[in-house]
């Protein structure tokens, strides 16, 4: 049942006949054209953010797993996490494409402090660093909290940079021997690296990850670009003034970022200038993972869309100081004021203010998630298998509910969630293309398929018609395009698919609109537009599901509140029915005397609505 139903949505993608056209597909390395190519383009799922013993933060727990481990994982092979208490992991479901994301501002201390025959093996930071733990996390981490960073005197000169050197080397060739260049392209890597800065404890941090194997000498880290303004000046200069080079950048858990990731024109995101190379390189935000939801938060001053109950999901932190219209620091160890700019439903709105005042839209973000593990474990999202993230500060189960876990969270962290494209094939450049373009969506762990259209001649009625997505793709744009500009309402259509190896009925799907009041101020509207049928329930207290409901969802939609005088983005998101969270079925599974104190607290959901967010589409009056 399961397999005919992903079979029924995707006959909507046949071979297309010879008068449509989905664009070329060029390659930028040698490699074998995919079997399956389809210029209607295939869902593929991945995870753009993974960590391995490479970061700092991830030794320091224990976690011994190397990007090549990353990526066998990724594969569904076994890998060895921890190994007192053993841990081995395995996915169910192997990726499609997998990216390792390591910090790259310790590649060469890391490396330098664990090998007995370097010469900085024996100084005081690297005695500390190997003493594991906290400490560890704290010696380093607070290096990337300064507003002028320098390396520790036993990482300086030309051994420190030899050593980051080889360790940037291993990332590349890791990742070409775990890529698939025959035809089968059962897999696709990238090389990537994590950038760091965290200005005061403030997280800035965002993910590089490059096209092809041509990628610059060294990285750029909070190092040589102590704020984003820099990484972005940096990697024009290394990257995209080489014909060759091509790179995007993915900020996350801008809900840790006490008001500051979607701040145009301050002294971390710099000028007008600044703005317009932030707008070649950061094409998407990551929604979603395992530090929490960055895509909405009620209660806060600079919050838009109402109080829309969604917008309370997985959250890390509570609202109980606002910033307002300013920002502060410590958000990535639970201080400082929370902002309504920390989530990407605001940094939307902000980008429209900006087109309307300097002509272009800085903020024209396509959405993802990813998990952002730091066990080398890409893609390990199932809430019954789920083990925790970040290594041994996990174990045992009980400490990963009620903590100290490091980042401190505990129980409001999550499995995290994948990033879904629709490319040609599983090649870099296919996958690259989507990702460039925003074809592309976030779920929260599921494998939910998300197809999102909007055009004049796009509706409901092509809902059961053999050729959807040909005419979709004929008469309008999908998710991250721009639609023209008109007078007429724009239509919509929405066609999504419950994840199959799941059987969780989809519960509702819905448009949310961002546009401007009359004062050119962002403002948001949630509205329904489908909602799944049956009987399918699940018991909290024991966890056991009944009945049955709708698997997938079409529908179409025309914006009743149209004004041709505005811009306006719309996304959609869909939602499953409940079932348990991670926390209640370790809850259920650990006997009573032995539970976890927030295993009684009212406060800690039991229950977890799963769901996806499309990229948008924009209007430009």
């Amino acid at each position: 049942m399961k397999r005919s139903l992903l079979l029924v949505f995707l006959a909507a993608c046949p071979a297309p006949p010879a008068v449509y056209d989905a664009g070329t597909l060029t390659y930028s390395e040698t490699r074998e054209p995919c079997s399956d190519r389809n210029p209607l383009r295939n869902p593929y799922f991945g995870d753009l953010h993974v960590h391995t013993s490479l970061s700092f933060d991830a030794w320091a727990n224990d976690v011994r797993t190397t990007p090549a481990d990353a990526y066998q994982f990724a594969k569904g092979e076994e890998v060895t996490v921890l190994q007192t208490p053993l841990f081995k992991a395995k996915l169910a479901r192997p990726l499609d494409f997998t990216a390792v994301t390591d910090h790259a501002e310790f590649f060469a201390e890391t490396a330098a402090c664990v090998d007995p025959a370097a010469a900085a093996y024996a100084s005081s930071e690297c005695i500390t660093f190997r003493g594991a733990g906290a400490k560890s996390v704290f010696l380093f981490g607070s290096q990337l909290t300064v507003a002028d960073p320098g390396r520790f005197s036993q990482c300086a000169g030309n051994a420190c940079l030899t050593r980051l050197d080889s360790v940037w080397k291993r990332v590349q060739r890791d990742a070409h021997e775990a890529y698939d260049r025959t035809a089968a392209c059962r897999f696709t890597t990238f090389v990537g690296y994590e950038y760091s800065a965290a200005p005061g404890a403030a997280n800035m941090h965002r993910n590089v990850l490059f096209r092809n194997a041509n990628v610059p000498a060294t990285p750029t880290s909070f190092y040589e670009a102590p704020t984003p303004a820099a990484l972005w000046k940096g990697l024009e200069a290394t990257c995209l003034a080489d014909a060759g080079c091509e790179a995007v950048v993915i900020p996350h858990n801008s809900n840790l970022s006490n008001g500051r990731m979607f701040l145009l024109q301050s002294a971390d995101n710099g000028g007008p200038e600044d703005q317009v190379r932030r707008a070649k390189l950061e094409k998407l935000a990551e929604v979603f993972q395992h530090k929490g939801d960055s895509e909405c938060m009620n209660g806060l001053a600079l919050s838009i869309g109402g109080n829309d109950e969604l917008c309370d999901f997985e959250k890390t932190r509570d609202a109980k100081e606002d910033c307002g219209t300013g920002f502060a620091t410590g958000g990535l160890g639970g201080l400082g004021c929370v902002s309504g700019r920390d989530f990407i439903r605001r940094g939307l709105g902000e980008g429209l203010t900006y087109q309307q005042a300097k002509g272009f839209n800085p903020l024209k973000l396509g959405l993802i998630a990813s998990t952002d593990t730091h066990n080398g474990t890409p893609g390990a999202v199932e809430e019954d298998q789920w083990k925790g993230h970040v290594g041994k500060s996990d174990y045992p189960p009980n400490n990963r509910i009620d903590g100290p876990t490091l980042p401190p969270g505990g129980v409001v962290f999550n499995p995290g969630g994948l990033a879904g494209v629709w490319a040609q094939e599983n090649s870099r450049d296919a996958i690259f293309d989507a990702l460039e373009r925003r074809e592309a969506w976030g779920t929260s762990g599921p494998r939910i398929v998300v197809r999102f259209f909007g055009g004049d001649a796009v509706d409901a009625s092509l809902c059961a018609d053999a050729k959807l997505v040909e005419k979709a793709y004929t008469a309008g744009v999908p998710m991250g395009g721009d639609l023209p500009g008109g007078t007429k309402a724009p239509k919509f259509l929405v066609q999504v698919l419950g994840d199959p190896n799941r059987s969780v009925p989809l519960a509702k799907l819905q448009i949310v609109k961002g546009t401007l009041d009359a004062n050119r101020k962002p403002v948001a509207k949630v509205f329904d537009v489908a909602s799944g049928t049956g009987d399918f329930a699940t018991n909290a207290d024991t966890c056991k599901p009944t009945g049955a409901g709708s698997l997938s969802l079409c529908a179409g939609f025309t914006d009743p509140e149209f004004d041709a005088t505005k811009p306006a983005w719309y996304y959609v998101r869909v939602v499953e029915a409940e079932t348990c969270r991670w926390s209640q079925l370790v809850c259920l599974a650990t006997p009573p005397a032995m539970r976890a104190s927030a295993c009684s607290d009212a406060r800690v959901p039991k229950m977890i609505s799963e769901r996806a967010w499309s990229s948008p589409i924009w209007f430009t009056p």
